[in-house]
């Protein structure tokens, strides 16, 4: 007993995700409306004067099961508590906003996250951007998943019931365990790279980018200086613009879940006091020039 113990705390602090150091929101989720995609951007800072920040969270989202005699459909866990607002847009798109309260301490800790909650079903499409870090797990309706500007995401998605396309854009990387019998179609560019452990039926890698697949691969062209790992390239087609295919018997794809992201600043957004004084100065100094070249003007004609 006591070895099981210990064996499930160290899986706690391995997933970096203890109950003790996540907090539900304070705000209504039960007000949200229902939502199928979610856009993990970098959350906006509040309005004003605000510069923005390279401040950077990891994302968990995972499947769960909801009580049906609520109206919660979501659930969202932060650590800093409160560390972000969410937000649904008409298209059924969940974002995030920074909380103000949070986002001009000082008391951001090294590590911060978010993890979201949804029912299993729920999600059609999820996309992660501009540098984010994102574990998704436990979904079975996602369609969609897209990895863009060098963002990093690993899926565990072993219990998906339809084909899924998986995009990788502009030096991502993208890691996605999914079953034998899942459909998955690869579209990889801009120096990224996706690994799979299952089968890919068709799909592009190209512009420096990389595929590589612990399972069968059919259908896929490399091109442009991109690579394809397989344990048989007969099912790949390359093309004079370099792209290639390396057979390998003995690919072992790491999914493993990582720790939640070291944050390199304590602040996330960052005042602007400057933003006004620039803007005016700006002005000035336009209506001055002009006003110069008029004089300038009268005085050549005289």
């Amino acid at each position: 007993m006591m070895f099981l113990s210990l064996a499930a705390f160290m899986i706690s602090l391995a997933l970096g995700q203890s109950e003790t150091s996540f907090s539900p929101l304070s705000s209504d989720l039960s007000a949200l409306p229902p939502v199928t995609l979610i856009d993990l951007g970098p959350p906006s800072c509040p309005d004003g004067k605000y510069i923005g920040s390279s401040t950077k969270a990891k994302w968990t989202v995972e499947g769960a099961s909801f009580d049906s005699s609520t109206n919660v459909t979501i659930g969202i866990l932060s650590s800093p508590p409160d560390f972000v607002i969410p937000l649904v847009r008409t298209d059924g798109s969940l974002y995030f906003q920074y909380n103000e309260s949070v986002a001009f301490s000082e008391s951001v800790p090294d590590e911060a996250g978010v993890i979201i909650k949804v029912p299993y079903d729920s999600l059609s499409k999820i996309t992660v951007s501009m540098g984010e870090s994102a574990n998704i797990k436990g979904l079975t309706s996602l369609s969609e998943l897209e990895c863009f500007s060098a963002s990093s995401c690993v899926a565990i998605l072993t219990d998906l019931k339809d084909p899924i396309i998986l995009d990788a854009e502009k030096g991502s990387v993208l890691t996605v365990v999914a079953s034998n019998t899942t459909e998955i179609t690869v579209e990889i560019s801009g120096g990224s790279t996706i690994n799979v452990v299952g089968n890919v039926a068709g799909g592009t890698v190209k512009t420096a980018s990389e595929l590589v697949v612990q399972g069968s691969v059919v259908g896929v062209e490399a091109t442009a200086a991109s690579t394809v790992t397989a344990a048989n390239c007969d099912g790949i087609t390359t093309d004079w613009t370099m792209g290639s295919c390396t057979v390998n018997d003995d690919i072992q794809v790491d999914a493993s879940m990582a720790d939640v992201m070291m944050l390199s600043d304590t602040s996330v957004c960052v005042y602007d006091s400057g933003a006004s004084e620039r803007v005016w100065g700006g002005i000035f100094s336009t209506v001055l020039i002009s006003v110069v070249s008029v004089f300038a003007l009268i005085a050549a004609e005289v």
